[in-house]
C-alpha cells in the first residue's frame, strides 16, 4: 500500500487535547446550575418556609400585643331632646403566656427540627445537582470528542474508498477489497449519525441541568477529592449524609410532636395587661379610662377523644420516622459501598483504557509499516484504525466515569 493511503487512514489517530484554552470550566457550569436550577429554588423555598414556621413557633414565648379602636356617630334621645355624640374608644392589651404544659417548648423544638431537616434535604438536592452537572458537562465533552473522532474517521475512509475505486478501475485490486472499503465507509456514516444524535442529546441535557448553552468546554484532567477507603466513606456518610441528617431531624420533630400532643392535657396560664380609654360614649364630654391585669387559666375537661387521638397519631408518626431512619441507615451503607466500589472500578477501567490506547497505537504503527512493504492487506490497517478509534472513545468514557463517580460519592458522604 502506498504511504498516501496510510496517511489518509492515519487521520483518525487523534491525541486527547483540550478543546479550548479559554473555555467554560466545570466550576463555571456547576455555579450556573446552582444559580438557575428550579429544583434547588424549590428546596430553598422549603427552607424559607421552615424558617418562617420556626419564627411562628418561637412567638409563643413573647408577649402578644394588640390594639383595638372604635369610632361612631350616633344620636341619643333622652326624652328632652336629641343629642348627637361621637363615641370612640381605644384598647391596648399585652398578653404573656406563663405555662402551657410544655406545648410552646415542644412546638419550637418541632419547628427547629423541621427547619434543620429541610436544610439537610436542600443540601442533598445541591449535592445531587452538582453530580448531575458534572455528568452533563462530561457528557458534552465526550459526545463532542466522539463526533470529532468519527468525523475524522469518516473523512479518511471516504478518501480511502475513492482511492480504492480508482485502483479497482485500473485493475490493481480485486472487487472484494473495494467492497470492504465501501462497507467500512458505510459503517462510518452510520456511526457518525449516531454520534451526532448522542451529541444533540448531551447538549439538551446540559441545557436542562445547567440552564445555559454549552460553549467551548475545558477538558477535565483530575477528579475531585473523594474518600480513599470504604470505611472512611461509610463513616463520613453516617455523619454527614444529607438524607440521614434529614431523617434524624424528622425523627426529632416527630418526638417533639408526641410531647406537644400530650401537653394538651395540661392547663394553660397567661397574664394580660389591658389599658382602655373611652370618650363620649353616652354624653358629650363623657370620659372613662381603665387599666386591668388579668390572669387566665384554662384546662380541657372533655374533648370527645380529640387530644387522645392526636397523641396516638403523633406516636405513630414517631414510629414511622424512626423506622425510616433505620432503613436509611442501612441503605446509606449499601449506597456508599456501591458508589465507592463503582468509583474504584472506574479508576481501574480508565487505567486499562489508557493502556489499550497505547497498545492500539503501537499496533497500528506496526501494521502500517508491514502494509507498506506488502505484508499486510488494507483490511488489517482498517481494523487497526477501528480498534484505536474505539479505544480512544472508551478512554473518554472511562475518564468521565471516574469524575462523575467521584462527585456521586462526594454527594453521598456529604462533601459539598
Amino acid at each position: 500500500m502506498k504511504r498516501s493511503h496510510l496517511a489518509a487512514l492515519g487521520a483518525t489517530a487523534l491525541a486527547l487535547t483540550p478543546l479550548s484554552a479559554h473555555a467554560q470550566s466545570l466550576d463555571d457550569a456547576i455555579a450556573a446550575a446552582i444559580e438557575t436550577s428550579p429544583v434547588l429554588d424549590a428546596a430553598d423555598a422549603r427552607v424559607d418556609g421552615a424558617r418562617a414556621r420556626l419564627t411562628q413557633a418561637r412567638s409563643a414565648f413573647l408577649p402578644q400585643v394588640t390594639a383595638r379602636g372604635q369610632y361612631a356617630q350616633a344620636e341619643t334621645d333622652y326624652g328632652a331632646g336629641t343629642i348627637e355624640i361621637e363615641p370612640r374608644s381605644g384598647v391596648i392589651s399585652a398578653e404573656q403566656l406563663i405555662f402551657s404544659g410544655g406545648r410552646a417548648i415542644a412546638g419550637a423544638r418541632q419547628a427547629r427540627a423541621g427547619r434543620d431537616a429541610t436544610i439537610a434535604e436542600r443540601n442533598g438536592v445541591r449535592g445531587a445537582l452538582i453530580a448531575d452537572a458534572a455528568e452533563a458537562y462530561l457528557g458534552v465533552l465526550s459526545s463532542r470528542r466522539a463526533v470529532q473522532l468519527r468525523s475524522a474517521n469518516l473523512a479518511a475512509l471516504t478518501r480511502l474508498a475513492d482511492q480504492t475505486q480508482l485502483r479497482f478501475d485500473a485493475g490493481d485490486i480485486p472487487r472484494s477489497e473495494l467492497a470492504q472499503a465501501q462497507a467500512r465507509r458505510a459503517a462510518a456514516l452510520a456511526a457518525m449519525a449516531q454520534a451526532r444524535a448522542e451529541d444533540a442529546a448531551a447538549v439538551s441535557r446540559f441545557r436542562r441541568i445547567i440552564g445555559i448553552e454549552p460553549g467551548d468546554l475545558d477538558a477535565i484532567t483530575t477528579p475531585p477529592e473523594a474518600p480513599l477507603a470504604l470505611d472512611e466513606a461509610i463513616r463520613a456518610a453516617q455523619d454527614a449524609n444529607p438524607q440521614l441528617i434529614a431523617l434524624r431531624e424528622a425523627e426529632d420533630a416527630a418526638s417533639a410532636g408526641v410531647w406537644r400532643a400530650a401537653a394538651q392535657h395540661a392547663p394553660t396560664v397567661a397574664v394580660s395587661l389591658e389599658s382602655s380609654t373611652i370618650r363620649d360614649e353616652f354624653l358629650p364630654g363623657y370620659r372613662a379610662e381603665g387599666t386591668a391585669v388579668v390572669a387566665r387559666a384554662s384546662i380541657p375537661l372533655f374533648t370527645g377523644g380529640r387530644i387522645s387521638g392526636e397523641a396516638r397519631e403523633a406516636r405513630a408518626s414517631l414510629a414511622e420516622a424512626r423506622a425510616l431512619r433505620h432503613a436509611a441507615e442501612r441503605g446509606v451503607v449499601d449506597d456508599v459501598t456501591t458508589a465507592f466500589e463503582g468509583h474504584q472500578a472506574a479508576r481501574e477501567a480508565e487505567l486499562a483504557a489508557r493502556l489499550q490506547v497505547e497498545a492500539s497505537r503501537t499496533a497500528l504503527q506496526s501494521i502500517r509499516d508491514e502494509a507498506e512493504v506488502g505484508q499486510r492487506p488494507t483490511l488489517d490497517v482498517l481494523d487497526a484504525e477501528r480498534d484505536l478509534l474505539q479505544a480512544e472513545l472508551d478512554l473518554d468514557r472511562a475518564h468521565a466515569a471516574v469524575i462523575v463517580s467521584a462527585y456521586r460519592l462526594r454527594a453521598l458522604t456529604g462533601m459539598q
